[in-house]
């Protein structure tokens, strides 16, 4: 049995009026260079669904938590995130979930709608 489990990682992000299209951008680089690093397992993002809010929800999924380290800690993903800061209001939240506690619902977002994007590595 592995000891080290699979992981699921919840953002949650405040966009900067106006900076939308800018951070759509940059979310969708992320996620395709996030999958590249060994085992992703996919990520899907919750968008706000009015034209006056402006929070999103990313989840990532990696299968083991060493996994996860190794793409926060990639200098690729600091770069992103140095971006990221000119386009959102605050370093919104991350909190990291394993095992049981993903099984169950993400907390309800006042403004979600959900554009999924599962991808496994071949």
């Amino acid at each position: 049995m592995h000891t080290d489990p699979a992981v699921t990682v919840d953002v949650v992000q405040q966009v900067t009026r106006g900076k939308e299209q800018a951070f759509e951008a940059l979310l969708e680089q992320m996620i395709s260079t996030a999958s590249t690093f060994e085992v992703y397992l996919g990520a899907s993002v919750f968008r706000p669904s009015g034209q006056d809010e402006h929070e999103y929800r990313i989840v990532f999924k990696f299968d083991h938590l060493e996994n996860l380290k190794r793409w926060e800690h990639s200098s690729v993903r600091q770069r992103f995130l140095s971006q990221a800061r000119y386009l959102t209001v605050d370093a919104g939240t991350f909190s990291i979930m394993t095992r049981l506690e993903t099984w169950f619902t993400l907390p309800a977002s006042r403004s979600t709608q959900t554009r999924s994007s599962y991808s496994r590595p071949a």
